[in-house]
């Protein structure tokens, strides 16, 4: 028997998850029930690696690249959830760019475009009320943004370089700011990117 939890990594911190799931994951354990659970990101770094050290095993679900064979694999998403009847090709392959490669983004660009066309009466979703979705999940992540993060942000797209090990990184980290593709690969969120403010000229 194994049960199965799902949306605990919404929870903001590993010290928040594991005071949740302490009790319960430990009581199902000796009755030799298995548990797969979904966790935060933040388990993966920091002091978050000693609650990941509770566990068999961790297996890190990273966003998907904008390859063409990963861009396959979210457009079935869509074709699967019957978005295609509603959404043309180019809507389609705009919410996939600018969903960075995380499903829950991507769901929730096609939803809120199909919200945004039924508010104007439309008859289908068009280009702009998918850009009118993007940039709504692109200011929910500008907001609460401060200029530390912002100037982190910007070295980012610029140096392409990021320190896991730093604490202000790992928080873009597990908000979505900051998306992770592989060990060495990580971008600011596409729909956050142009967003950002520009830089003061000197």
């Amino acid at each position: 028997v194994v049960v199965i939890f799902d949306g605990l990594d919404r929870l903001p911190s590993p010290d928040r998850f594991w005071a949740v799931v302490d009790q319960d994951f430990r009581s199902l354990r000796h009755m030799r029930v298995g548990v797969m659970a979904a966790a935060p990101q933040s388990v993966l770094y920091g002091q978050g690696r000693a609650v990941s050290a509770h566990f068999d095993r961790v297996h890190q679900i990273r966003a998907l690249s904008s390859a063409p064979e990963d861009g396959g694999y979210l457009k079935s998403v869509i074709t699967q959830r019957g978005g295609t009847d509603l959404l043309g090709q180019d809507e389609v392959e705009a919410i996939c760019d600018s969903s960075g490669g995380v499903l829950r983004d991507l769901i929730t660009l096609a939803r809120d475009a199909g919200e945004a066309a039924y508010i104007e009466g439309a008859g289908e979703i068009q280009l702009l009320h998918v850009i009118a979705a993007i940039k709504q999940l692109g200011e929910s992540y500008l907001r609460g943004l401060g200029p530390e993060q912002i100037g982190i942000l910007r070295r980012l797209i610029k140096e392409r370089s990021f320190d896991v090990a730093s604490s202000p990184n790992v928080e873009l980290l597990v908000t979505g700011r900051v998306l992770e593709y592989s060990a060495t690969d990580f971008r600011v969120h596409p729909a956050l990117e142009p967003l950002l403010p520009k830089p003061e000229s000197k």
